[in-house]
């Protein structure tokens, strides 16, 4: 089963290195120990982690900029993908921002991740800007929910485990 769970400063410094580990499974998107320890406003109140057997499977990393949520790392293990632990991580993100009055949620992907740009324009994202190699995508909170919850199996839930 999957616990989608709130990142706290402390669960962050206790496990960094299950983080830094989940970035190195991934070409061209590491993290350091500094990048996960980067103070920003709102990082621990919407940023979330998920496990399985008390195992690290995925996270998202976000700060709040103005009236928008800025995605700075977004991961699901390669061993998980597929099994809806991004779809759940979204889900808790987005009911979050629901909760705070947030409208929309950004975030920038390398243009030739293939894999994650069909997953955000599966859920409605849509390019703003092109810039160099990066992308920037945005959606409403109401619309990116709206799909989320559509998607989430019947018998599971968005809300956060905690």
């Amino acid at each position: 089963m999957v616990f989608i769970k709130r990142i706290s400063k402390k669960y962050m410094k206790d496990n960094i290195k299950n983080f830094v580990k989940l970035t190195k499974k991934f070409e061209g998107l590491h993290w350091y120990e500094n990048n996960f320890l980067i103070e920003l406003d709102g990082k621990w109140n919407y940023s979330f982690y998920a496990e399985i057997n008390m195992k690290l499977v995925g996270f998202i990393i976000c700060s709040k900029k103005n009236n928008y949520i800025h995605v700075h790392r977004f991961m699901v293990d390669k061993e998980f993908l597929n099994e809806g632990i991004g779809t759940k991580l979204l889900c808790n993100l987005c009911e979050k921002c629901i909760s705070e009055n947030i409208d929309s949620i950004q975030l920038k992907v390398d243009k030739k991740n293939i894999q994650a740009i069909s997953f955000y324009n599966k859920y409605g994202f849509e390019n703003i800007e092109i810039k160099d190699n990066l992308l920037l995508k945005s959606v409403e909170v109401k619309k990116l929910l709206k799909i989320l919850k559509s998607k989430v199996k019947a018998n599971d839930t968005c809300s956060t485990t905690t």
